[in-house]
């Protein structure tokens, strides 16, 4: 009996070695959606809908700050627009002959060949 127990004690011991390794192990992949879970129940945001609201505001930034950089794009055109028809207007007031470059400035921008 006592060679029995001799045995069984290092198995049992190996066993339970075994059992707590393979539960840290897994711990990481556990933690996450029992984590979720906890703030679904408390009515909290889970991990992954914080990381999409964080997401979010970053987008709508950069998104925000391209606006005010077409804006200011949109702006400079404008303004070039009109520096660009008042020397027409000049040249023509000189008889030039500007039909060419007015056709191509009332162009859209696409519309011109390179």
């Amino acid at each position: 009996m006592l060679g029995i127990l001799a045995l069984a004690f290092p198995a049992t011991l190996g066993a339970f070695v075994i059992v707590i390794m393979a539960f840290f192990q897994n711990l990481p992949r556990v933690a996450r959606p029992m984590a979720d879970a906890f703030a679904t129940i408390r009515g909290g945001p889970t991990q992954r809908e914080e990381a999409l609201r964080w997401e979010n505001t970053t987008l709508r930034a950069e998104v925000e700050t391209l606006t005010g950089k077409a804006s200011v794009l949109e702006h400079a055109n404008e303004e070039h627009r009109r520096i660009v028809g008042v020397l027409l207007e000049r040249l023509e007031a000189a008889n030039t002959d500007v039909a060419a470059v007015r056709a191509i400035d009332r162009a859209e921008p696409d519309a011109v060949p390179a």
